[in-house]
C-alpha cells in the first residue's frame, strides 16, 4: 500500500510540474496489481477512484476541443484500473488455491 501512495504521489507531482500527455493509472499499474492482491483492496480501490476522478478533472480542458479523446481517456482509464484490480484479486485467488492444493496433498 505504501508503494501505491508513493507511486501516486509521484504521478501527481509529475502531472503539476508540467504538462503531459502521460497516463494517471497506468505508471502505477504494478503498484496497483501487487496492492490489490492483498486484504487493503476497499484502499486499493478507493485510491484509483481518487485518483480517477483527478484525472478526468485535470483533463477536462479536452472537453471543447475533443470529446472523443476527453471520453476515451476517462473511460480508458477506469477500465485499466479495473483491469488491474481484476488481475490482483486473481493472483492473490490463485496463490491461495494453490497454497489449499499443497496442504491438502
Amino acid at each position: 500500500m505504501f508503494v501505491l501512495l508513493l507511486s501516486v504521489a509521484a504521478i501527481f507531482v509529475y502531472h503539476l510540474a508540467s504538462w503531459s500527455p502521460a497516463g494517471w493509472i497506468w505508471p502505477a499499474s504494478v503498484a496497483y496489481f501487487t496492492a490489490a492482491a492483498t486484504s487493503r483492496l476497499r484502499w486499493v480501490a478507493a485510491v484509483g477512484i481518487a485518483q480517477l476522478v483527478y484525472s478526468a478533472i485535470d483533463a477536462r480542458w479536452i472537453i471543447d476541443s475533443n470529446l472523443t479523446r476527453y471520453l476515451i481517456h476517462t473511460i480508458g482509464e477506469g477500465l485499466l484500473l479495473a483491469v488491474l484490480i481484476g488481475a490482483g484479486l486473481a493472483y492473490a485467488a490463485t496463490l491461495r488455491w494453490q497454497g489449499r492444493q499443497h496442504s491438502a496433498g
